[in-house]
């Protein structure tokens, strides 16, 4: 006698429903098969009857155990990745300009410095000098 299959399909409610004779198991699922040998003989011949049980999952299993959720999480960290590099962009780019504006406010100080404040001073010693020079008149006249 060869081979002797039935199908059992499981449900909610019942533990087990009979689906018939034969492997009537959904064929999209052919990839995901589980097989196991019950009662094996001890000696490890195959003289004794062999009982082999062979478990697919069904659509509606299947389903119950995927979701979109990974998908989604990757597309989120992607987008909050791409949102983060945009902002250390936009920092790097800001204090670019920051340094920028530093490096040009020093070096217009520095011209400064060199070339007009020597045309302000000495106008302003001239006038302060003469103004001491005033106070001492006026302080000898007084006296």
């Amino acid at each position: 006698n060869g081979p002797v299959e039935f199908t059992f399909t499981t449900t909610k409610g019942r533990l087990l429903r009979v689906k018939g004779n034969g492997d009537r198991h959904e064929r999209d699922f052919d990839g995901h098969r589980y097989e196991t040998t019950l009662f094996p003989s001890p000696d490890g011949s195959s003289n004794a009857a062999t009982y082999k049980i062979s478990i697919y999952p069904t659509k509606a299993y299947y389903e119950s155990f995927s979701s979109a959720t990974p998908i989604v999480a990757a597309v989120g960290c992607g987008l909050l990745m791409l949102m983060c590099a945009a902002a250390f962009l936009l920092y790097d780019h800001y204090m670019q300009k920051a340094h920028e504006a530093s490096v040009m406010v020093l070096a217009t100080k520095r011209r400064f410095v060199r070339f007009i404040s020597h045309e302000i001073r000495t106008p302003l010693n001239a006038v302060h000098l003469g103004l001491e020079a005033l106070a001492a008149e006026v302080g000898r006249a007084i006296e």
